[in-house]
C-alpha cells in the first residue's frame, strides 16, 4: 500500500518535470528568419546591399519553378560581380528532393559563371551549401556560409 501511495504522488511530479521535454521546435515563418538572418549577418549595419527578389523575380532570375515551393525569401546581390545569395524555399509537397537538385544546379551555375571570372565570387559560389531545417530548403552561398547557417538555425528554433 505505501508502494502504491508513492508511485501514485511521484507520477505527477515526473509528468511535471518531463513535460516540457516533448515539446516540438516553433513555428518559425519562413521570411521572418530568413530577413532576420539578412538583417543581422549578411547586412547588420542596413546598407541594403542585397535586393529581396519576389516570387517572379526568384523564378526568371534563379530559374527555380514556383510549381516546386510552397512559399520563398530569397536575398541576392543585385550586383552581377557578386553572387551572395541567401534563399529559403517551403517545398511543394513531395517536392524537396527535385528542389534541393534544383538548388545544387543553381549553385553550379554559380561556379561556372565566376569561374575564371573573379576568384573571390568564384570561390563562394563553390562553398555555397544547400540545406535543411525544420522542414525549408535553404541555399546560402556567402562569404561566411558557418555563421549564415547557424543563424539560420538559431533564427528557426525561435532564439
Amino acid at each position: 500500500m505505501k508502494k502504491a501511495l508513492f508511485i501514485s504522488a511521484i507520477l505527477p511530479l515526473f509528468a511535471f518535470l518531463f513535460s516540457g521535454c516533448s515539446e516540438s521546435a516553433p513555428e518559425i515563418p519562413l521570411k521572418t528568419a530568413v530577413a532576420q538572418v539578412y538583417s543581422q549577418v549578411l547586412d547588420p549595419y542596413g546598407e541594403g546591399w542585397l535586393s529581396e527578389f519576389d516570387e517572379q523575380r526568384a523564378v526568371e532570375e534563379l530559374g527555380i519553378s514556383a510549381a516546386l515551393y510552397t512559399e520563398s525569401s530569397v536575398y541576392a546581390s543585385s550586383k552581377p560581380s557578386r553572387c551572395t545569395l541567401l534563399a529559403g524555399f517551403c517545398p511543394a509537397e513531395e517536392k524537396a528532393d527535385v528542389l534541393q537538385e534544383t538548388l545544387q544546379k543553381v549553385k553550379e551555375g554559380a561556379v561556372i559563371a565566376f569561374d575564371g571570372y573573379l576568384p573571390d565570387q568564384y570561390q563562394i559560389a563553390k562553398s555555397a551549401e544547400i540545406k535543411q531545417y525544420n522542414g525549408y530548403c535553404f541555399l546560402i552561398m556567402t562569404e561566411d556560409n558557418e555563421k549564415v547557417s547557424r543563424a539560420l538555425e538559431e533564427a528557426l528554433n525561435g532564439r
